[in-house]
């Protein structure tokens, strides 16, 4: 699958996936910051809930359905996946990877998901919990 292109010149946007309260901390660091950014989410309630944050984009895909892992026509750059479901981030990955963004993040609470994402090909592994966020923020992007 190819990456679609952005505009010549538009900053790349910061991919996140936000299941649980870090993720949201770390959107709306982002938004407080002035960074380029969305959200993706596999359901419409995923979406309805991002949105209801303040979340402007909200990219919404099937992890079920590989033909509908069409990239974004946003460039995206850094994603910043937060864990709540292991096998939701596991498909997310696949999904990211597809599009050939620049990194992949996995932010986790726990130590036994660090194999699973290094064999997935996650090279910035994070163990942060909602009171890392800020600094998180800070050092990433």
């Amino acid at each position: 699958m190819k990456r679609v292109r952005a505009a010549a010149g538009e900053p790349a946007h910061i991919l996140v996936s936000a299941p649980n309260r870090a993720g949201e901390l770390f959107l709306s660091r982002l938004r407080q910051r002035g960074v380029p950014h969305m959200a993706i989410a596999n359901n419409m309630y995923e979406k309805n809930r991002l949105e209801s944050l303040g979340i402007r984009r909200v990219l919404v895909v099937d992890t079920r359905d590989r033909g509908s892992w069409t990239p974004p026509d946003i460039r995206i750059g850094k994603v910043f996946l937060f864990e709540d479901s292991m096998n939701l981030c596991c498909r997310y990955i696949h999904i990211c990877k597809s599009w050939k963004t620049e990194a992949i993040h996995a932010v986790t609470r726990s130590d036994y998901s660090r194999a699973v994402y290094r064999s997935l090909g996650v090279k910035h592994l994070k163990y942060a919990n909602k009171k890392d966020i800020p600094e998180l923020a800070n050092r990433l992007v």
